[in-house]
């Protein structure tokens, strides 16, 4: 998972993968809630 995360973030990074970022922690703030 931290492999798959640090790739992700460095996608991320790369091409400023907007949607993936907004889409990670709305299931999270759901999770918590």
């Amino acid at each position: 998972i931290a492999q798959y995360m640090a790739t992700v973030a460095r996608n991320g990074l790369r091409q400023k993968a907007v949607p993936t970022a907004k889409a990670v922690p709305q299931p999270a703030a759901k999770a918590h809630q």
